[in-house]
């Protein structure tokens, strides 16, 4: 199942908001599978651990497609993972609501 694109042209493709909660459900996925990193890398097709681990830490985020190989070589349903992306962009939609609720609030708009 190797991915055949470059480090770049993974970087550039859409990807989902992501955070420390769901890096958190992937490193448990992925150890429960008894993979380390690098091997989670190598099957993805990366040349590298720094995107497993940066997706774990939520410093960044997989590609859609990436996600649907995540679930295949993690063994994550398909629904468990849909639910926890769900709850993610729930999560961010309403952190973000508030931060522009109260941003607009502390601004003072004249004519």
């Amino acid at each position: 199942m190797k991915n055949k694109l470059n480090e770049k042209q993974k970087a550039s493709k859409v990807t989902v908001p992501f955070s420390k909660e769901m890096g958190k459900m992937l490193k448990k996925a992925r150890m429960d599978a008894g993979l380390t990193q690098k091997e989670l890398s190598r099957i993805l097709g990366y040349g590298t651990s720094q995107f497993i681990s940066n997706w774990e830490r939520g410093i960044s985020a997989p590609s859609f497609e990436t996600y649907v190989q995540l679930a295949e070589v993690l063994k994550i349903s398909e629904r468990k993972l849909l639910n926890a992306l769900k709850e993610e962009q729930e999560r961010i939609f309403k952190s973000e609501l508030l931060r522009i609720k109260s941003s607009s609030r502390s601004h003072t708009f004249k004519n």
